[in-house]
């Protein structure tokens, strides 16, 4: 006869933390913290994360992590740091799990608002305060083409979703890597998904350059991406 687990075996192996744990953990010192951040109980994991403060250590925890809530609890904890957090995490675009894109999708996302970032680090970075937003044009800088990748979605996300920062001086570095990474359709597409997120003339325009692809995957994201630009207003 088949054995089920109980909802409380598979949460605890997930790493689940009820908030009397966590806030328990809050007592500890940042020195016990590490130690419960890599002991085998999946919870004391997830509850230690929610209250260590180096995000050194939790980046290395993240790319081994296994269980659904310690990751969550890492991220968390990570989303709510300031620019200097986010200029250590873009060290780590594309390098955890491999949940990124590799290749050109077979289709384009038919979702009205901008994509949730695939890559954990990218996710992670634009859901963060706007103030980390120059260390994601810093990332543009890379000669690492798996960063920019993923630089790429955080900045559209966390742009859709903040509009303070639609200016045209924050879409210029975006445009300017297309000159470098002209023939790496990957990439250009990920360009062209993050240029949704900016209402402006300059985004349109150079939509409009790929609406006569060759690649169809690419003129059907300029297509997309100049669509929800003319449902906003441009500035």
């Amino acid at each position: 006869m088949k054995q089920y687990k109980s909802n409380y075996e598979i949460l605890k192996k997930r790493g689940f933390a009820n908030e009397k744990l966590i806030k328990e953990f809050s007592n500890f010192s940042q020195e016990d913290l590490l130690k419960y951040l890599w002991r085998e109980d999946a919870c004391a994991r997830t509850a230690a994360a929610y209250n260590y403060d180096n995000v050194e250590d939790l980046i290395e925890r993240l790319y081994i992590e296994k269980s659904l809530y310690t990751k969550i609890a890492i991220c968390e904890n990570l989303s709510k740091r300031d620019f200097f957090a986010a200029k250590i995490m873009c060290k780590h675009l594309g390098k955890i799990g491999n949940n990124q894109y590799k290749d050109l999708p077979d289709k384009i996302s038919l979702k009205k608002s901008f994509p949730l970032p695939r890559d954990i680090i990218a996710r992670t970075l634009g859901k963060m305060n706007v103030d980390i937003f120059p260390a994601l044009i810093n990332a543009l800088k890379s000669d690492e083409i798996i960063k920019i990748n993923e630089a790429l979605d955080a900045i559209g996300y966390i742009v859709f979703y903040n509009q303070s920062l639609c200016t045209a001086n924050n879409i210029l570095p975006i445009i300017e890597i297309s000159k470098k990474y002209n023939k790496n359709n990957l990439l250009i597409w990920k360009l062209l998904l993050c240029l949704s997120a900016f209402s402006l003339k300059e985004s349109e325009i150079f939509l409009k350059q790929y609406l006569n692809s060759e690649v169809e995957l690419l003129k059907k994201q300029a297509e997309k991406s100049i669509a929800i630009l003319n449902g906003k207003k441009f500035l």
